[in-house]
């Protein structure tokens, strides 16, 4: 094995972080579903509390041993993922009110958003002691690396407008209008929609799906397999059927960026592009 290659994250590290990733979602989820059952019904249980707990504590360990994973490790992203979404919820009242100025839904997103880049960060720095380098965080190899993120990101449009077309009298699979719920959470700030999801959200969503993801999975079966799968894995985590087609088509757009540059830098610049402009777009018309 070449010594560049010693201490690389494989197959079992990708598969763990997804699912860690998939679970840290719904255990925060439960954890912020419960937290609202108690106080709209005026009880302060701690019940659910304590099953919620164990069975996190349950699926945490099998994952653990099964990805390989410290469960020190696992066990600390889980931990501050519900601690966090709990206490965002109590202070919040359940919902109704901001902490912070922020609304709790907003802040459950972000703590959401930033799961996998932690799970990344996790696996790569604290399980491989590789550098940060190895997800991308280089200088790109081509002096026309940030020509190549708009032109690709250009194309996967003339795509997605494609799709739409021949999907939109379809409703079960035409692409939902996901940029009107953010900045409902934002309050209708401009400013801090575009900081969740023109800005937060692409270099979270790169540096786990390209830098990890794309670049884990090519060294054990190319690069245009890699990209077809880690493109695949992007779009089901965007959940919504009718966002599945444009996310993949996105994926393997900011996935060849990726690839032909070597770099995570220029990715980011076409996603947060792309995520930039939905945002305005909605925010326009809300005006």
């Amino acid at each position: 094995m070449p010594d560049d290659e010693r201490g690389r994250w494989g197959p079992i590290d990708i598969a763990g972080a997804v699912g860690l990733a998939i679970t840290a979602s719904a255990v925060v989820a439960f954890a912020g579903a419960t937290v609202d059952a108690f106080q709209s019904n005026g009880e302060d249980s701690p019940v659910s509390f304590i099953a919620g707990a164990l069975g996190s504590a349950a699926v945490t360990f099998a994952l653990a041993r099964v990805t390989r994973l410290p469960l020190g490790i696992s066990s600390t992203l889980l931990a501050i993922a519900i601690t966090a979404n709990v206490a965002v919820h109590i202070a919040s009242g359940g919902g109704g009110t901001n902490v912070l100025g922020l609304s709790q839904s907003f802040i459950e997103a972000a703590i959401l958003s930033g799961v996998p880049f932690g799970l990344a960060w996790l696996y790569v720095s604290k399980k491989h002691r590789r550098p940060l380098t190895d997800l991308g965080f280089v200088p790109p190899s081509s002096q026309f690396a940030f020509l190549y993120a708009p032109a690709a990101w250009i194309v996967a449009l003339v795509g997605v407008e494609i799709w739409v077309r021949l999907v939109s009298d379809v409703e079960t699979i035409a692409p939902p209008d996901n940029a009107t719920p953010v900045l409902e959470i934002a309050g209708g700030s401009l400013a801090v929609a575009w900081l969740l999801v023109g800005l937060w959200g692409p270099v979270v969503e790169e540096i786990f799906f390209r830098g990890f993801l794309l670049g884990g999975i090519r060294r054990h079966m190319g690069a245009f397999p890699a990209l077809l799968v880690s493109s695949g894995i992007f779009a089901l985590f965007h959940i919504e059927p009718g966002l599945y087609v444009p996310t993949f088509l996105l994926g393997l757009a900011f996935g060849w960026v990726y690839l032909k540059t070597g770099s995570i830098w220029p990715p980011i610049v076409a996603h947060t592009l792309h995520n930039t402009l939905a945002i305005v777009a909605v925010w326009q018309e809300s005006q």
